[in-house]
C-alpha cells in the first residue's frame, strides 16, 4: 500500500512539472513579435475598439527600452492616456490614432480612453 501512495505522489509531481513546462513555454509564444518597419524594429499593437468592445489584445507585453507603437481604430471620439507614461494623444471618431515611444518604465500601465474612462488595454513592460 505505501508503494501505491508513494507511485501516486511521483504522478502528480510529473503532471505538475509538465504542466508548468507548458506554460513556461506558452508565457514566451504570449510575447508580441517584432515588426520591422522603415524607422526601425519595434513592437506593434493594433486594437480596435467599436461599441465599447476591444478587438485585440488586452494585455500588451514588451522589454523595457523597446520602441513600440500602439494603434487604435475607435468608433469614439476622445483621447487616449497611457498612465504611468502620461502619453495623451488625440482620438477622432473612425480614425486611427497612434502612440509612439521607448519603453523606458518597467512595470503595468493602464492605457485609458477618457472621457469614456474605459481602459482599452493594459501595457505590460518588463526589465530586460
Amino acid at each position: 500500500m505505501k508503494s501505491d501512495h508513494r507511485s501516486r505522489g511521483w504522478r502528480q509531481a510529473a503532471v505538475f512539472a509538465l504542466l508548468g513546462a507548458v506554460l513556461l513555454a506558452l508565457g514566451w509564444w504570449s510575447l508580441p513579435t517584432p515588426r520591422h518597419e522603415a524607422a526601425g524594429a519595434g513592437f506593434h499593437f493594433q486594437l480596435v475598439m467599436q461599441q465599447g468592445v476591444l478587438s485585440g489584445p488586452a494585455v500588451l507585453t514588451a522589454l523595457q527600452g523597446q520602441a513600440l507603437e500602439i494603434e487604435l481604430r475607435s468608433d469614439e471620439a476622445g483621447m487616449l492616456h497611457l498612465h504611468g507614461y502620461e502619453l495623451l494623444q488625440p482620438v477622432v471618431a473612425g480614425g486611427t490614432t497612434r502612440l509612439r515611444f521607448t519603453a523606458q518604465h518597467a512595470g503595468r500601465f493602464a492605457l485609458e480612453l477618457h472621457p469614456a474612462e474605459r481602459i482599452v488595454a493594459t501595457l505590460e513592460i518588463y526589465p530586460q
